[in-house]
């Protein structure tokens, strides 16, 4: 079982779950859709700092789960902002604390 996750409700039932959370190396990203069976594909990831500055964003993806590798960036919080191929928006917030 994993430990450290975070996860997020969304209003139509569905959560961003985020792990590890605290990180101090890789994250990911995924989907848990709660409505049906299977989960939803994620299209898009952006991340904002504490600021509100876009330091990450990948597209055009197709994919149940994104790791994501925060070496360009410094410790801290961030806003996770991941879209499903329907572009359905899912938020959440990511500790990355770098030895």
């Amino acid at each position: 079982q994993v430990k450290n996750k975070l996860k997020v409700n969304y209003e139509n039932g569905s959560d961003l779950v985020i792990w590890p959370n605290p990180s101090t190396g890789l994250v990911n990203f995924e989907i848990n859709e709660t409505l049906h069976s299977e989960k939803q594909t994620i299209a898009k990831v952006l991340i904002f700092d504490g600021v509100g500055k876009l330091v990450h964003v990948r597209s055009n993806m197709d994919m149940q789960r994104v790791t994501y590798n925060p070496n360009n960036i410094e410790s801290g919080v961030y806003q996770v902002v991941v879209e499903d191929i329907y572009g359905n928006k899912y938020t959440g917030r990511m500790t990355i604390r770098k030895p």
